[in-house]
């Protein structure tokens, strides 16, 4: 289907689209041995166990520290991608490297009117049945609150949720290790099926323009982080906003980071309310 238009107006109709062996093979396997590393470094021996809780339970490792200059390289490259797919200027908002244990059930990204996308990267071959990223295409268009109350209420919860899950008929998105798709953050995406698949994932949100927008941003940003959260990681080696942010990348974008606040939200959930003003600067 995607061969029928351009990648921006696919991306525009359907809220999505797949940038085909868009990483090359010595990138993808500078990037595999990095998650690797760092889900192994930041979680230690037991990194393969899951807790049981299903949904999104995983691990979820900030990628843009001085331990994962190959995931702050691929910031800097994909970000005019993004833009040039949106229409619109970006901020990166969350980078991660992820280890998915299980299966996820329908959800968006953001719940703000904020425009906001994220490029992926899986680093396994996955399909419909092996925890590939299922998507309901055009969903980015409809209201958020309609759609909320169809897939997050009556068989989708309790011991029915997973089988109601995959009997939602949505577009699964097969894929290899160099593919990344790109998605709008109001799309309405799942999973099924898979096991302990890792990921590269990288969120980005409007570039406000004007006070209003700005409001709404700063709000959206504040969102993606709790204070005082339980880390499973050292927040000193896995910073949200690392130095892949601050060198190499286009100046602008820390500080308006730091404007917007976003840089004290991830400081308070990695070092809590108090300590967040006194959070080292650089990952060692």
């Amino acid at each position: 289907m995607s061969d029928l238009f351009s990648p921006r107006a696919h991306y525009r109709a359907f809220g999505f689209v797949v940038l085909r062996g868009a990483l090359a093979p010595a990138e993808l396997d500078a990037l595999t041995r990095e998650s690797d590393r760092a889900i192994r470094d930041a979680t230690g021996e037991n990194h393969l166990v899951d807790d049981g809780g299903g949904g999104m339970a995983g691990h979820y490792v900030p990628a843009t520290g001085e331990r994962t200059p190959v995931s702050a390289a691929l910031v800097r490259r994909f970000a005019p991608v993004l833009e040039e797919l949106t229409g619109v200027p970006l901020l990166p908002a969350v980078v991660q490297h992820n280890l998915l244990f299980d299966m996820a059930g329908w959800h968006t990204d953001t719940g703000h009117a904020v425009p906001g996308a994220k490029a992926v990267a899986y680093l396994e071959e996955v399909d419909e049945g092996t925890g590939a990223l299922r998507v309901l295409p055009g969903s980015h268009r409809l209201d958020e609150r309609v759609v909320r109350d169809l897939l997050q209420g009556g068989v989708f919860r309790g011991d029915t949720w997973q089988a109601a899950t995959a009997a939602v008929p949505a577009h699964a998105i097969a894929s290899r290790p160099g593919d990344v798709i790109v998605f709008d953050e109001h799309i309405w995406h799942a999973s099924v099926g898979g096991r302990n698949r890792h990921q590269w994932s990288a969120g980005f949100v409007l570039d406000p323009q004007c006070p209003e927008e700005e409001l709404a941003v700063r709000n959206c940003l504040a969102s993606q982080f709790v204070a005082g959260m339980r880390l499973d990681y050292d927040p000193t080696h896995y910073p949200w906003y690392g130095p892949g942010l601050r060198e190499g990348c286009p100046p602008h974008w820390y500080a308006r980071l730091e404007e917007l606040g976003a840089v004290a939200a991830a400081a308070a959930e990695q070092w809590g309310q108090a300590a967040a003003a006194e959070a080292p600067m650089t990952s060692q």
